[in-house]
């Protein structure tokens, strides 16, 4: 009961930024909590089938100005502040940070824990702290064939059973890739 009281809260939450102009594209799915949006969430715009991951975080204004506008010379200086775009079908991995003027995708992966400052390209995946290209979709495509677990249509007992056998039971050259 708690949780369906947590997501019907979250979904209320997504509506009211939405009527502030946040842009929420068809079959996104939106994990992260509303409160991760900001002070301005018409600057932010999620396109078509993407995925923004729990603990995401959009930022989309400047506030360490405040370091040297409060000296004369630099008052008129006042918060900077940029749009965030993320294309059609792109995904946002738990805990990235979003800064302002950032574009990611169409296609686009960000790694967990990624914090992007600069643009994310078309078709590839970014990761780290300034997020960086790790790959593109295609050579990502091509890791995930190699080492795909299938799990869908089964229940939690038996995915529990094929992942523990898969992990812990192999020999440890296999597991660990050596």
């Amino acid at each position: 009961m708690i949780q369906l009281i947590k997501k019907l809260n979250q979904r209320y939450k997504l509506r009211v930024l939405q009527k502030q102009g946040l842009r929420i594209g068809k079959n996104a799915i939106i994990l992260t909590a509303a409160d991760n949006f900001g002070s301005e969430p018409y600057l932010i715009s999620i396109g078509d089938n993407s995925v923004v991951t729990a603990g995401v975080r959009f930022i989309t204004h400047d506030g360490a100005i405040r370091v040297f506008n409060r000296k004369p010379e630099y008052r008129h200086i006042d918060n900077k502040y940029g749009k965030i775009d993320i294309k059609e079908n792109s995904f946002i991995g738990i805990n990235a940070i979003i800064m302002p003027n950032v574009t990611i995708g169409p296609n686009a992966v960000v790694g967990a824990g990624s914090v992007v400052y600069k643009d994310v390209k078309p078709n590839t995946c970014v990761a780290g702290n300034p997020a960086r290209v790790t790959c593109t979709i295609d050579e990502y495509i091509t890791h995930s064939e190699k080492t795909i677990i299938p799990d869908y249509g089964i229940n939690k007992s038996r995915k529990k059973d094929i992942l523990v056998n898969y992990f812990w039971n192999r020999g440890t050259e296999e597991n660990t890739g050596g």
